[in-house]
């Protein structure tokens, strides 16, 4: 009866091979569950450990008004968690911050978890609130003492077959499978293939999505891979040629200036004939103390960054100068205001108007730089399309929208015009999704092409 149920299935819902690996992927989880349901026919809990990302904003001030810090200032944040009267979770100490986002392992389970949140100081610990929930009860936004909590459960949900029948929940897994089949992406879909291959062309591309203590930059991994699928099929680069070879490669300050420093040129022809493409997509940040921008590795803490645990833009830019190429091409999305790109706070005190940052790019002829935003404004993420809004509207101009007079080339110029198109383009969308400012910025040589697929 089930095998001739999952037949019917499959040759009513999925047509095609991703689509049919996903309904593997269910039918696994749907028999491992028959299997175990016929051992506990009352009861079926799967235990197994599970993500969830905690977004804290504590008041700036204690419930009598006095600061957290005893000689006046921001609280340090410990945030502990507990399943009954065993401590499961214990996060980092994080010095001098009212907002955070961290990501948590736990078992799941039927249990109610204790959230305590502390500011740890010297002389005295203080506490700032506590609050219980469970599992079931997440997305979860409630008040914890001082401060606001939201938990979300960052793992995909998985079939609890308690009150329903099988069939009834495998029902519900297709559904959603179609629902979500009926929402594509236009730049993940008809991708341009040129015909002319790029031997010379060599890439790096640095996407740090997962932060160690921080907000996670939304879509970066997405933006990161259709880049590198832009890249092999749309301006003809070999897939060999585009650094890391695993996207998935931590990106320590070490490892991102490993990459420019050492790998990076060992790819580079010798005579200077290779063209050069670098890619960042990840938080960047001003240092309130120097005044100069960083790009932020996984591991940094972006209220303190300097020249030791960050990339300096200034040594990033200088390095990118130094390399022997024809032509470079060098895409920023990230911002240095002190927000992230759903417009919260980053780095406290920040003040990008102060920054100050010498481009050694500017004085290379052979180099055309895309920054997302100026140094004032936040770099939006797009979450209709699931993509930073500035990458967004560069694939959508290397699809083939910024060809306006379609002679199957485009330049830096006119792929700059159809970005910052106030009418159609990245200020228009960033105005009427947010409600706040972003417009691309391009310096270099514009004249250069870019794609060309003829």
């Amino acid at each position: 009866m089930h095998t001739t149920f999952l037949r019917s299935k499959v040759v009513g819902h999925f047509e095609n091979a991703l689509q049919l690996i996903t309904l593997l992927l269910c039918f696994a989880s749907w028999f491992a569950y028959t299997a175990t349901a016929q051992l506990q026919p009352n009861d079926l809990n799967i235990k197994s450990t599970i993500k969830v990302e905690i977004v804290v904003n504590v008041e700036h001030t204690k419930p009598n008004g006095s600061s957290w810090d005893p000689l006046g200032g921001t609280p340090d944040l410990e945030i502990k968690i507990y399943s009954s009267d065993n401590q499961l979770f214990v996060s980092p100490r994080m010095e001098n911050i009212y907002d955070t986002t961290i990501v948590a392992e736990l078992k799941e389970t039927g249990e109610m978890y204790k959230l305590e949140l502390w500011d740890m100081d010297i002389i005295e610990d203080d506490s700032i609130g506590t609050c219980d929930f469970t599992i079931k009860q997440l997305p979860l936004q409630i008040k914890c003492g001082s401060a606001s909590i939201k938990i979300e459960n960052l793992n995909i949900p998985t079939m609890n077959v308690k009150g329903k029948s099988i069939e009834e929940k495998f029902d519900e897994a297709i559904k959603t499978i179609e629902r979500e089949a009926e929402k594509p992406i236009d730049i993940e879909q008809n991708i341009p293939e040129t015909k002319l291959k790029n031997k010379n062309g060599i890439a790096l591309i640095i996407s740090i999505s997962e932060y160690a203590n921080f907000q996670k930059v939304e879509y970066a991994k997405r933006d990161a891979q259709f880049i590198r699928e832009y890249l092999i099929k749309t301006l003809g680069y070999n897939e060999k040629n585009i650094l890391p070879q695993n996207p998935d490669e931590l990106m320590t300050v070490g490892n991102m200036k490993t990459l420019l420093r050492n790998k990076l040129p060992s790819y580079l022809k010798k005579d200077g004939s290779s063209e050069l493409f670098i890619y960042y997509t990840g938080h960047g940040a001003p240092s309130t103390q120097t005044n100069e921008a960083f790009f932020v590795p996984y591991d940094c803490d972006p209220n303190f960054v300097n020249s030791d645990n960050a990339y300096n833009m200034n040594d990033f830019y200088a390095d990118i100068a130094k390399l022997n190429a024809k032509k470079k091409f060098v895409v920023i999305d990230a911002c240095f205001s002190g927000q992230t790109g759903s417009g919260q706070t980053l780095v406290k005190n920040a003040s990008p108007a102060l920054l100050k940052v010498n481009n050694a790019l500017i004085a290379d002829e052979n180099a055309v730089l895309f920054q997302s935003s100026s140094a004032e404004q936040v770099s939006n993420w797009y979450p209709e399309k699931k993509h930073g809004m500035f990458t967004y509207f560069f694939l959508k101009g290397l699809q083939g929208s910024a060809d306006k007079n379609n002679d199957v080339t485009i330049t830096a110029t006119e792929l700059e015009n159809f970005i910052n198109d106030e009418n159609d383009g990245l200020p228009y969308y960033s105005n009427r999704e947010f409600q706040r400012p972003q417009k691309a910025v391009v310096s270099g040589d514009k004249e250069s092409v870019i794609v060309k697929t003829k």
